[in-house]
């Protein structure tokens, strides 16, 4: 999972990782121009494409490289929050200030970026603004999280 953890790191950081190797067998070998992935990553990485496939169209990029290294996306309107090794059991919904206002509602959904599955959070988020620095949801809510690692959360303006 190391692997796969790092590409999601990646990804949120704004950078598009790949992987190559070479393996010591030429009838199934995986070399930087393609081949056979061998072992649990290549589901696991099919999940994170399909997750950057269904993100905006112009990438994801750091929200802030400084205060949400785990935080990518395109500000105010997409955001994916990945929490890596940690095993949260709630996320109070927070997002920086830049392109928010009052009153921008959002869709989450829980990716288990282990299982590869999406579960989408029932509540709709509207933002409101908390600090010079940040917005969160104007009830206050939070989103219940399952308490194991390799959890992403992605969020999503509503129009």
């Amino acid at each position: 999972m190391l692997l796969v953890h790092r590409f999601w790191e990646g990804l949120v950081a704004g950078t598009y990782v790949g992987h190559s190797e070479i393996f010591q067998n030429p009838t199934n070998s995986w070399r930087a121009g393609g081949g056979f992935l061998r072992g649990q990553s290549a589901a696991h990485l099919r999940f994170l494409r399909l997750v950057m496939a269904d993100g905006p169209r112009a990438g994801i990029d750091p929200i802030d490289k400084w205060q949400y290294t785990e935080m990518g996306g395109q500000a105010g309107s997409y955001y994916l929050i990945y929490f890596g090794r940690e095993e949260p059991t709630n996320w109070v919904f927070e997002l920086p200030r830049t392109k928010l206002a009052d009153g921008v509602k959002f869709k989450v959904e829980i990716l288990d970026t282990w299982n590869g599955t999406v579960t989408p959070v029932a509540d709709v988020f509207v933002t409101k603004k908390k600090t010079d620095y940040t917005f969160a949801d104007a009830a206050g809510r939070s989103v219940p999280l399952p308490g194991r690692p390799w959890i992403a959360l992605r969020i999503k303006r509503l129009p």
